[in-house]
């Protein structure tokens, strides 16, 4: 775990044999430049701005969304995007090649995410 720049903190599990990291990270809410709107604005905003990079779906209802996208190193990414009272993102990093060997982990792992709260 280390301390981001937005004053949250990360989570970083890096599998070297696949060639996989899993990264969560979560962030004071909202993210500085959103801090006046309430968090379903925030939400809509960022997933906006993720509706170019690739695939994206919104579940506004539950306050997240979805992204998949490939980078220009050819590293397949897919994020899970939480808005509640803290921002939380889940990203899951592999080669795009492995995409059909991977999707799979990636999926549960994204989809089995989810905010606690005590």
């Amino acid at each position: 775990m280390t301390n981001n720049a937005a004053g949250g903190r990360t989570w970083t599990l890096y599998n070297e044999q696949m060639d996989m990291t899993i990264e969560i990270e979560e962030y004071p809410r909202p993210l500085i430049q959103y801090i006046e709107y309430p968090p379903e604005q925030v939400l809509l905003s960022i997933y906006d701005h993720f509706l170019g990079t690739g695939k994206t779906e919104l579940n506004e209802k539950e306050g997240y969304f979805i992204s998949t996208w490939t980078d220009s190193e050819n590293k397949k990414t897919k994020l899970k995007y939480i808005v509640d009272n803290i921002c939380h993102t889940v990203k899951v990093i592999y080669p795009e090649n492995k995409d059909q060997e991977y999707a799979t982990i990636r999926d549960k792992v994204i989809n089995s995410f989810e905010i606690v709260t005590q």
